[in-house]
């Protein structure tokens, strides 16, 4: 999600997100981890690339406020293996 997106959003709202990680050992169960540890509820499916070098997941969760939204968007970028968000 850009910038000039986040900015034109109204909260509270349901926010579906692709999140792109390298697949690495473990990277599944982190990135559950963190989310169970930040988000109440939320859904979350999982794909993996052609070549099975990169994990997708769409994250779908209710945001109260675009500021709780950017602090899961920086948690998520800081594990081990990310790519890219949109």
């Amino acid at each position: 999600m850009t910038d000039k997106e986040k900015e034109t959003l109204d909260f509270p709202r349901e926010i579906t997100m692709k999140i792109v990680f390298r697949n690495i050992p473990n990277i599944r169960e982190t990135l559950i981890s963190c989310l169970n540890e930040n988000i109440l509820l939320f859904s979350l499916e999982e794909k993996h690339s052609n070549a099975g070098t990169f994990l997708s997941f769409t994250l779908s969760s209710h945001f109260e406020s675009r500021e709780r939204l950017d602090e899961i968007c920086t948690l998520l970028k800081s594990i081990s293996g990310y790519q890219m968000m949109f």
